[in-house]
């Protein structure tokens, strides 16, 4: 009983020690994890202070942009002397390139309104001509005029057909 006692007892201890280093080892895990989350709070901090940088920097830029082309536009602001030759000089580049964008888009509203004039003219003539082919097409597939109402039913399919002959034009004249 003796030895069972002190077997247990042994074990006991070997437990406890494991159980000690166990605990030891989760508490280092527990410290690494809260470690490694304030480093990518950190990390995300950075790249949120570099974001705002290069915003900013784009924004400055955009603002320089912006300033330049009041000026351009004729809103001088509180710009240092030493600047105006330059925008000066930017405004007069825009207002040359302006002007022969609207040189060239003055041309070719021209140039189409002139072919829309042109079109037009063929428009008209092609339906006056088209009038006066449905004019003459109908009856004159046999060489004569007749009113459709007036000619008998037999002799119409003849003529809608084209199977006029000698006998049923002379038979069509008499009967209109």
């Amino acid at each position: 009983m003796q030895l069972e006692r002190d077997a247990l007892e042994k074990a006991h201890q070997a437990l406890l020690e494991d159980h000690r280093s166990l605990q030891s080892q989760h508490d280092d895990v527990l410290s690494e994890r809260d470690d490694a989350f304030a480093r990518a709070r950190e990390l995300l901090h950075q790249a949120d202070t570099r974001r705002s940088d290069k915003t900013d920097v784009i924004m400055k830029a955009e603002m320089e942009r912006l300033r330049a082309d009041l000026y351009v536009v004729g809103l001088p602001l509180g710009i240092h002397s030493s600047y105006r030759p330059l925008f000066r000089q930017k405004s007069e580049e825009n207002l040359a390139v302006t002007e022969s964008e609207l040189e060239n888009q003055t041309r070719a509203v021209a140039d189409l309104t002139h072919r829309v004039d042109e079109l037009q003219g063929y428009a008209a003539e092609a339906a006056r001509l088209k009038d006066q082919i449905d004019e003459y097409a109908y009856p004159r597939s046999c060489g004569i005029y007749f009113d459709r109402e007036k000619t008998p039913p037999r002799f119409r399919s003849a003529f809608q057909n084209g199977e006029c002959n000698g006998k049923v034009q002379e038979e069509a004249r008499r009967s209109c």
